[in-house]
């Protein structure tokens, strides 16, 4: 938009050129700035004054000059230094910015969540499937697409760390797992970590877990967190579970003859035990047992394929249920949420 002739005459109208093409015109002279209107034309213009009284003319040749700046679209990547990685390894982040102009703005984001200072690079100590990403906003005066935000790097991080901090977010329909050999600390220092509906979250650590301010499991989500030097994606060496005067099971691989499932799990109130396998045992025992080992519900399967149990009355955490038939036997994790 070109607005000038600040202190226009009244009673005198003016006319935009570019060479001898008239470009607007007659705009009628108001006493203060008036505008000629969007060009789209790059070069020097001149004005027309004319009195429309006396019909005098007065020509101000090249008095304006029109500069059109091109459309450049922002756009930025990322890449790491490193991923894989070993837990407890730092990774640096660098960002590629296109038209990022003189002073571009940096904000790193690490599962949502606002990290570092204004700076090209990030370095950080990343938890397994952490999603790093940036935004930038450029400062040139024609920019599209500004502010840009990155691709995410989505980190793989294997071993147990140290210590760590949880931040972020495990949505509805995903499961996370994450682990601490000494301290986990769950949000904290204006961070957030929130668990949505249908969300699981489990949090393992060697000797504490500290949920700060900022730390959420919504309602219909899950979130458990426990002391265990077993951590994601490991198994004990052996599960053993028995009483006095009882036989010890211990579990054995289903195979295409005999196997067994539970389901939903995690589970607020019943769970379903099924026989999936082809043979099917008509006699079959069940025991739920508490983290402490210590017995807190038996039930059984008579021939039958699938068999209801309700677990209402149990508190909500971690549960072993053990399954035992014509000496095949199995034991299976169980969550029991509210």
């Amino acid at each position: 938009m070109l607005v000038g002739l600040a202190g226009s005459q009244v009673g005198v109208d003016y006319s935009l050129y570019t060479g001898i093409i008239p470009m607007t015109g007659p705009i009628h002279g108001t006493g203060g700035p008036i505008s000629f209107g969007l060009q789209t034309l790059a070069g020097w213009y001149w004005v027309l004054a004319e009195n429309t009284t006396t019909h005098c003319i007065n020509h101000m040749y090249n008095c304006v000059h029109i500069e059109i700046n091109p459309v450049l679209p922002v756009s930025v990547s990322i890449s790491a230094s490193a991923n894989p990685v070993i837990a407890g390894t730092a990774v640096t982040y660098t960002a590629t910015v296109t038209n990022g102009g003189t002073s571009p703005v940096y904000q790193w984001m690490v599962n949502g969540v606002s990290m570092g200072t204004n700076q090209s690079t990030l370095t950080y100590t990343p938890v397994n499937h952490d999603q790093v990403s940036c935004v930038v906003t450029s400062n040139l005066p024609c920019a599209t697409n500004n502010p840009a935000t990155s691709s995410f790097v989505v980190m793989t991080v294997s071993g147990v760390s140290t210590n760590i901090t949880v931040i972020g977010s495990v949505d509805g329909g995903e499961t996370m797992c994450y682990n601490s050999s000494q301290t986990m600390i769950v949000a904290g220092n204006g961070s957030t970590f929130t668990v949505y509906p249908d969300g699981n979250a489990t949090m393992i650590a060697g000797k504490n877990i500290r949920y700060l301010p900022g730390t959420r499991a919504m309602p219909g989500s899950y979130m458990h967190g426990y002391i265990s030097n077993v951590y994601c994606g490991q198994k004990a060496s052996t599960i053993v579970m028995s009483t006095p005067g009882e036989q010890t099971v211990t579990p054995v691989e289903p195979s295409d003859k005999s196997g067994f499932r539970i389901y939903p799990n995690p589970t607020n109130g019943t769970f379903t035990l099924e026989q999936t396998g082809g043979r099917t045992f008509e006699n079959v025992h069940v025991e739920i047992y508490g983290m402490r080992g210590d017995k807190v519900m038996t039930g059984e399967m008579r021939e039958e394929r699938s068999h209801p149990f309700h677990v209402n009355d149990l508190p909500e955490g971690l549960y072993f249920v053990k399954v035992a038939a014509d000496g095949y036997g199995e034991i299976f994790k169980l969550v029991k949420t509210r």
